[in-house]
């Protein structure tokens, strides 16, 4: 719940990048708009990191391993 709504970098295990907004958080799945305005469903276990770029306080570029 902590995510949906705030717009991440997000490194794959396969070395695959994505800018996205997240939409859901699933379980074990996240679902994401990129800024290629692709609707993507990722899962968790296969994401190596996610680098928050902007918070709502105006703060950027945070870390978060899932």
């Amino acid at each position: 719940m902590k995510w949906i709504g705030k717009k991440y970098k997000i490194q794959m295990k396969n070395k695959i990048f994505y800018t996205a907004v997240v939409l859901e958080d699933e379980g074990q799945m996240i679902r994401v708009k990129t800024i290629r305005d692709e609707d993507l469903i990722l899962n968790k276990i296969e994401i190596v990191e996610m680098r928050l770029i902007e918070d709502e306080d105006g703060s950027k570029d945070r870390k978060s391993v899932v």
